[in-house]
């Protein structure tokens, strides 16, 4: 039997491409269980990363709990971004302080608040990698797959994409499961330790394919027995005619339990270009700016009072003071003139 010819759409037809072929085959070729027709695992992704991509612009307040063995924390970031423009944002304030960070196509810039101290904001490349601390800017596309290794570890999209989600790092299986849902698993074996990983990722063809479920697992070579060690559930509000998501529940190796609560404040609506540049940041007198784009820190300027001024309060500066030496110099006139026109009233007695 021949196999079927895959034909490539375009991104914006992937959704009704999909869901026609569903219902075109249920209706012709579905086995009389009356079980679904499961599509590939291609068609899935393509849909998934559609609905992440979906979500192009906007803002976003994270609420983080996070609670462990060592006990919990509060963390919040909001979000504000534009893939079309290669904007981000992300203001952060927890358990490190508050910072700032900023990414253009240009530049990234950031500002880390500390008590008692000067601010002072670095401008470095934009594709500064801070992820060695707090300091690395929440990818409001995490959300949509809230994974506890991938959150944790503050992996950008196209990482997770590339990884993940490409062509090379085909899933093993898919499966229809409960609520209609799609499930994809990958398995990596490592034979040295006699165990495989397993990764699951569970989407909802309701919701446009976005993901509601991922899992990851251990199985023992021998025992066969599978060892759960993170899950993470996502719920999903529809706004502007697309999914996102609103509440992520993560459950970690250990106690640890992560949630998150989101509140959007803008999808798909323009974002303000000024909060992308340094006065966006905050200016205030003696901040200082530092240079990082070479890896060696360079003060470029300290911010100093009269260059916070608003435009209209320096003309009129300039006005009074251009007025003051016309009035002054008006005076030295008057006075030469009076003294050459009249000598004898101020010869002396």
């Amino acid at each position: 039997m021949q196999a079927p010819q895959t034909i490539r759409v375009p991104r914006w037809l992937l959704l009704p491409t999909l869901m026609a072929s569903i219902l075109v085959r249920s209706v012709t070729a579905a086995p009389a269980t009356g079980s679904p027709p499961t599509p590939s695992a291609e068609t899935v992704l393509g849909a998934l990363c559609a609905a992440i991509e979906g979500v192009s612009k906007g803002s976003v307040r994270v609420e983080e709990v996070r609670a462990g063995e060592d006990g919990s924390e509060h963390n919040t970031y909001v979000v504000t971004f534009d893939d079309g423009k290669g904007y981000l944002r992300c203001e952060y304030e927890g358990v490190s302080g508050n910072s700032t960070y900023v990414r253009t196509t240009k530049e990234s810039l950031f500002c880390q608040a500390r008590q008692g101290q000067a601010r002072t904001i670095v401008r470095g490349t934009p594709d500064r990698d801070l992820r060695t601390s707090y300091s690395q800017p929440l990818d409001p596309h995490s959300l949509w797959y809230a994974d506890v290794g991938i959150y944790l570890g503050k992996l950008s999209y196209t990482e997770t994409k590339k990884k993940w989600f490409g062509g090379a790092n085909k899933p093993e299986s898919i499966t229809f499961g409960e609520q209609e849902r799609i499930t994809l698993t990958w398995v990596h074996s490592d034979s040295k330790n006699k165990a495989d990983t397993i990764y699951r990722l569970a989407v909802d063809p309701a919701l446009d394919f976005v993901p509601v479920r991922s899992e990851w697992a251990v199985r023992d070579h021998d025992s066969k027995k599978e060892t759960i060690s993170s899950i993470s559930d996502i719920q999903w509000v529809r706004r502007h005619d697309v999914a996102v998501p609103v509440a992520v529940n993560m459950r970690g190796p250990g106690k640890l339990v992560i949630s998150l609560k989101c509140q959007w404040t803008n999808v798909n609506e323009p974002v303000a270009p000024e909060l992308f540049t340094l006065a966006g940041v905050g200016l205030e007198p003696g901040t200082r700016i530092v240079d990082f784009t070479t890896g060696m820190p360079v003060l470029q300027t300290i911010i100093r009072p009269e260059s916070l001024q608003a435009p209209a309060t320096r003309s009129t500066r300039r006005f009074v003071f251009l007025l003051v030496n016309v009035c002054v110099l008006i005076a030295i006139l008057t006075f030469a003139y009076l003294r050459r026109r009249f000598p004898g009233a101020n010869a002396p007695p």
